[in-house]
């Protein structure tokens, strides 16, 4: 087999694992810590929600009496149709309109704070290479 199609494989195998094991610690983590964020919602409101409301929070929130397994199936399923969800900090939003919602400042910023660095490092790495080249007549100009 060809190395660079090896190399391609090995790295699309590497992501693949990589992005499981993000989702799979995005379903566990909530769901093993204390509380419960239906609960939590319902408190926001304040009594402007009735007490059967709390159920359907918790099914809008994929937290059923299905057993964990067949939660994190349908989590997994979800996620591969496209289906983020509701968010639980900026309920009732979805997900999706929430990142939909990040501008055109967000991500400059975001390019800004990944080439910063880069172009920092390359910079001093040239600034090294003429510090050795000194003696060469080009440089002496």
């Amino acid at each position: 087999m060809n190395q660079s199609l090896n190399y391609l494989l090995r790295r699309l195998g590497f992501y693949f694992i990589a992005a499981w094991a993000a989702l799979t610690l995005n379903f566990f983590i909530p769901r093993l810590m204390p509380g419960d964020p239906a609960a939590i919602i319902f408190a926001r409101f304040r009594g402007k929600l009735k007490p059967e409301a709390i159920n359907a929070l918790r099914e809008t929130f994929g937290l059923t009496d299905e057993p964990l397994l067949g939660q994190y199936w349908s989590y997994l399923k979800s996620i591969l149709q496209g289906d983020l969800g509701i968010s639980i900090a900026y309920f009732p939003e979805p997900v999706t309109n929430i990142i939909s919602g990040f501008n055109v400042s967000f991500i400059l910023s975001a390019l800004h704070h990944a080439a910063l660095p880069a172009l920092t490092m390359i910079i001093v790495s040239l600034g090294g290479w003429m510090l050795s080249m000194r003696n060469i007549m080009i440089t002496t100009l």
